[in-house]
């Protein structure tokens, strides 16, 4: 069998041969500086490609300390719940083989939900590949059912400007609505556990069952209102 080199301590899991497991803490591979830690008593497959699985996909975030003074409430008659107080730039690295056929390069976009221009972009350092999404101050969102997790914003914040510029994504990047919104709640959840958020899998449950459909019927509202206003 193959394990890392700096693989822990491990005993068998009695009855099936075929798991191990950890008898202390383990710091994984390091990665862009950030050891990747799964605690003791974690089950797992002898198989190094079962063991990889474990280590989760890295989103960079900010520090949860900063939580509170990068995102805030808004004040009363904003546009939406929270808004950020300065410029923020999320990365995904060492994304799932299916998005990696997204174009190479930066894709600059007006929003009407941003001041000024928000960026996309796609690039490959060191054979690995990073998504990065820059979005200006001050942008407004929200995070439905979570008021007091400052965990979750960053996510929400993310996922609010994808979806919101999900056509203009999917014209830029030759993709599909649906694919665009797929690859938001995938990141959506990536972010939700670089953030610590303790509800990150019923997040991404509920944004991957019922996005697409609230997006489609969003959507049919605002076209029906945009008709009311002629």
């Amino acid at each position: 069998m193959i394990f890392f080199p700096d693989m822990p301590n491990y005993k068998s899991v009695p009855g099936n041969p075929d798991l191990i497991e950890l008898e202390e803490d383990y710091a994984g591979p390091d990665i862009d500086g950030k050891r990747t830690m799964v605690k003791k008593g974690l089950k797992m497959n002898k198989s190094i490609r079962t063991w990889r699985k474990l280590l989760p996909r890295k989103a960079a975030t900010h520090d949860p300390s900063d939580f509170l003074s990068i995102y805030q409430e808004a004040p009363a008659g904003s546009p939406d719940k929270f808004v950020t107080t300065g410029p923020v730039t999320f990365t995904w690295h060492t994304p799932p083989k299916k998005y990696r056929r997204i174009p190479l390069g930066r894709f600059a976009f007006l929003s009407p939900f941003a001041e000024e221009a928000v960026i996309f972009s796609h690039r490959i350092s060191k054979d690995r590949h990073y998504f990065e999404l820059y979005i200006p101050a001050p942008f407004y969102f929200s995070v439905s059912a979570a008021p007091d997790f400052p965990s979750a914003e960053p996510g929400a914040c993310l996922h609010d400007m994808l979806y919101a510029e999900s056509e203009q994504l999917a014209d830029l990047l030759s993709l599909t609505v649906k694919e665009v919104l797929g690859f938001a709640n995938s990141w959506f959840k990536v972010q939700l556990n670089a953030s610590e958020f303790p509800l990150a899998n019923l997040y991404y449950a509920a944004v991957r069952h019922f996005g697409y459909v609230f997006h489609v019927i969003a959507g049919w509202f605002g076209n029906l209102g945009a008709w009311f206003d002629k």
